[in-house]
């Protein structure tokens, strides 16, 4: 879309603002002799802003940056700015985001790096913190945000991005209907985990994460990010707090050292309401429809333990404990799971599969009309019971399970599951459950001391039409 041009807009100074603060305590005193009353925090909160605890606050602030793309020096600390903060000053303030370019569907301001009259400001931590804003190298009347996350980078570094005081942002207006956010974004592969928050600028402990995965490696791409599906984990929505500080974190759960390190790109962050929808490109736990929507079309990636970019984890348990990815015996370009069912497992001995934090995966997209997943599997033996479960990975009293048989011996087969047709004694699929974990069981119900130990492989983990 195309950007307003920049005119350079002087902003007065934190010594001038304060003149003004003083200037009106000193009127408001004044007329307070008359009246009887004097309140002066409200014109203090329009200067001071929050010194919560955070981890992007203990990284060293970075330059603002201003309408030029220049930088202005850090601004010294006013006294006592914690107890100036005033609760609604961030929303109610004529603030210079709210001259941003509104979004159509919301009304709510892009944060677009190019707005008359905004002073844009990059905090970056935890091994990010070299972000800042550059022209566009592909269109010189843009501007957009640079992040380098570095080698010895944290799996949590990230950019808090702000045009208030105390790392804040107008706040943003969610409700129950009203849970989305857009940003572009540039990252130099594919299926990059992209991680956005938002918190209290006040109180950094009522919070929201989501995560959308990127699709597109070396071009730009839109993703949404619905908070009604928080990360897993993390804490739920509450429609109800406010939210006035908003972060990003590129390659979300990945240190520099493992391959999250580089250079990341990003522009337009837009709060843009609705809840979710198939369309929404990138979104990590929409990649299937909202229970209801048929979801036929919409296509999920293979858990195939090669896919660049992706961490794969087994988490094995009940006698499965060393169950670990392996390279394939029979094919040394390939990577498999391997689960290995020791001679004292217990029957209902398996391994977990995920590649985001809390043992999840990237949300299924089962719904009434889409129950089906297949497995490759090779088994020593035919006969045995294969059994999948999936989960809410915050809630595993949310879940079905489904099995096939093994026919095959020392072979691979491919295995359909169907959680239409739950295991007996199981409980019936509800779609409109959130499914983000899965674990596998294979020769489900018979234990290590009946069949002594055993190794199983499987691979290619995928969601059916």
């Amino acid at each position: 879309m195309p950007k307003q041009s920049l005119a350079a807009v002087p902003q007065p100074s934190l010594a001038e603002r304060w003149a003004f603060v003083l200037a009106a305590v000193a009127l408001g005193s004044l007329l307070g002799a008359c009246s009887g009353s004097t309140d002066a925090s409200a014109l203090e909160a329009g200067v001071a802003g929050d010194a919560a605890a955070d981890p992007a606050d203990a990284a060293p602030r970075p330059d603002a940056i201003a309408l030029d793309g220049g930088t202005s020096p850090d601004a010294a600390p006013a006294p006592d700015a914690a107890a100036l903060a005033d609760a609604d000053v961030p929303e109610d303030a004529a603030a210079p985001a709210d001259a941003a370019r509104p979004d159509a569907a919301s009304g709510y301001p892009t944060i677009d790096f190019d707005s008359p009259g905004t002073t844009y400001t990059l905090t970056g931590f935890g091994g990010a913190e070299d972000a800042v804003v550059i022209v566009d190298p592909d269109d010189a009347s843009n501007h957009i945000v640079r992040v380098l996350k570095s080698a010895t980078a944290a799996t949590w570094a990230g950019t808090t991005v702000s045009t208030l005081p105390g790392d804040s942002i107008p706040r943003l207006p969610f409700d129950a209907a009203s849970t989305r956010m857009r940003v572009r974004v540039f990252t130099p592969a594919a299926r990059t985990v992209v991680r956005l928050k938002v918190e209290d600028a006040r109180d950094p402990t009522i919070t929201c994460e989501t995560e959308a995965t990127t699709t597109v490696g070396g071009g730009w791409e839109t993703l949404t990010f619905v908070f009604a599906r928080e990360a897993p984990g993390t804490a739920r929505l509450d429609v109800a707090r406010r939210f006035d500080r908003v972060s990003i974190f590129f390659a979300f759960g990945r240190d520099g050292a493992s391959g999250g390190a580089g250079t990341y790109h990003f522009d337009d962050l837009a709060f843009v309401g609705g809840t979710s929808s198939p369309a929404d490109a990138g979104v990590a736990e929409d990649a299937g429809p909202a229970p209801g929507d048929a979801g036929t079309s919409v296509a999920y990636p293979p858990l195939d333990f090669d896919t660049a970019g992706v961490t794969y984890t087994l988490t094995g348990f009940g006698g499965a404990e060393t169950s670990t990815v392996i390279v394939d015996p029979r094919d040394a370009t390939n990577h498999i799971g391997r689960v290995l069912k020791s001679g004292t497992a217990e029957l209902w001995a398996g391994a977990t599969v995920s590649t985001l934090p809390n043992n999840s995966i990237a949300r299924l997209p089962i719904s009434a009309t889409r129950t089906r997943m297949s497995i490759r599997v090779w088994s020593p033996r035919a006969g045995i019971q294969v059994r999948l479960k999936v989960e809410d990975a915050t809630d595993p009293t949310h879940s079905v399970e489904t099995e096939a048989s093994v026919t095959t011996a020392n072979a691979w087969q491919t295995l359909t599951f169907d959680f239409a047709s739950p295991a007996n004694g199981t409980a019936a699929l509800n779609p409109a459950y959130r499914f983000d974990r899965l674990s596998v069981f294979f020769d489900f119900g018979v234990t290590g001391a009946m069949a002594g130990a055993q190794t199983y492989d499987f691979d290619d983990v995928t969601m059916l039409p």
